[in-house]
C-alpha cells in the first residue's frame, strides 16, 4: 500500500479540527519604577515643606519660646565639650568645690544637657561622630593616633 502525503491546506480523515489559537496574553502596562519614585519623592518634599513651614510659623524653628528679646534670626550655636572633665566638677552641675563662672553663665542662659553618651570614648573619633550623626567607623575618624588626619571634603 502506498503511503500517501499530506497536501497542505487538507486534513487527513479521521484526525480532529485544529484547536482555535489561545487568545493573546494580556499585556498589562506597568508604571517605570523611575516615575513611582518620583512620585514618592514629590510627595515627601511636599510633606516637608509643610512641617518646615508649620515649625517656622511657630518661632525658633519650633525650639519653643524664645528669651526676651531674642528673634529667630539672632539664634547662635555655641558647642562646648570638655576633654576630661566630670560633669560633677563644674557649678552648672552642681559642684561647690569649684568656681566656673563663665560655663554657669553659659548653661543658665543656654541649653544644658543632663545625660549626653559618648558613641566611644576617644576625643577625637567622638568629636567627628557629634558634628556628623555618623558613628565613628563612618566617619573616618576612628583612632586618636598621632599620624592620623581629618578625612577630606
Amino acid at each position: 500500500m502506498a503511503h500517501k502525503r499530506k497536501q497542505p491546506g487538507r486534513r487527513s480523515e479521521g484526525t480532529a479540527p485544529p484547536s482555535p489559537a489561545p487568545p493573546p496574553p494580556v499585556v498589562r502596562r506597568r508604571r517605570p519604577r523611575a516615575a513611582v519614585a518620583l512620585v514618592a519623592l514629590a510627595l515627601l518634599a511636599v510633606g516637608g515643606l509643610f512641617a518646615w513651614r508649620s515649625l517656622r510659623l511657630r518661632g525658633a524653628g519650633g525650639l519653643g519660646p524664645l528669651p526676651a528679646g531674642l528673634s529667630p534670626g539672632r539664634l547662635n550655636l555655641v558647642l562646648v565639650t570638655l576633654d576630661t572633665t566630670r560633669a560633677d566638677r563644674l557649678g552648672c552641675y552642681g559642684s561647690r568645690e569649684v568656681e566656673t563662672p563663665n560655663l554657669d553663665r553659659l548653661a543658665a542662659q543656654g541649653v544644658r544637657f543632663e545625660n549626653a553618651i559618648s558613641p566611644t570614648p576617644l576625643t577625637l573619633p567622638a568629636h567627628c561622630s557629634l558634628m556628623t550623626g555618623l558613628f565613628p567607623g563612618r566617619t573616618g575618624c576612628a583612632t586618636t593616633a598621632a599620624s592620623s588626619s581629618l578625612p577630606s571634603g
